[in-house]
C-alpha cells in the first residue's frame, strides 16, 4: 500500500511469471522517482487478479520493473475500499460485501527468506541470459 501513488503498479517479473497480458497504457507517461537516469516511461498495463481468502478483485496495473514488491495499491484503490490503517500494527483493513478484510504484515522472517529466495531467482536469471 502506498498512499503516495496515484495508481497501482505491478512488477514486470510477477507480470511475467503468471503470463499476464499485457494492455498498452491509455496515457503513457514518465516515472522520475524509479531510477537515477532520469526515469522510465511506463507504456503498458496488466490486469492482476487477486485473490485474499475468499475476496477476488481484479486490479489495473502499470508495469514497472521494480523487486521491491509486486504490487503496490495506490490511493485510488485505497479510497474506493474506504481501507484503514493501523500505523502501530501496520496492518490494514476494509469491508467487502460485509466481511472484514485484515491484512496483516510479513514478519522480518519472512522478509528474510522472501529477499533470500529473491536473490538467488536474480543470480539465475542473470547466468541464464549470460549464457546466450
Amino acid at each position: 500500500m502506498d498512499s503516495g501513488s496515484y495508481c497501482n503498479f505491478c512488477s514486470s517479473r510477477l507480470m511475467e511469471k503468471l503470463a499476464l497480458t499485457t494492455n498498452p497504457h491509455p496515457k503513457p507517461y514518465t516515472l522520475k522517482w524509479i531510477n537515477n537516469d532520469g526515469g522510465i516511461v511506463v507504456k503498458e498495463q496488466v490486469n492482476v487478479p487477486i485473490f485474499i481468502g475468499s475476496y477476488e478483485e481484479n486490479v489495473i496495473c502499470d508495469v514497472i520493473p521494480i523487486d521491491i514488491g509486486h504490487i503496490i495499491i495506490g490511493s485510488p484503490w485505497q479510497y474506493d475500499h474506504k481501507y484503514i490503517h493501523d500505523g502501530y500494527t501496520n496492518k490494514i483493513s476494509f469491508t467487502e460485501q460485509g466481511s472484514k478484510i485484515i491484512l496483516i504484515p510479513l514478519t522480518l522472517q519472512q522478509v528474510r527468506d522472501d529477499d533470500i529466495k529473491l536473490k538467488v531467482t536474480l543470480k539465475k536469471d542473470k547466468n541464464e541470459r549470460n549464457k546466450c
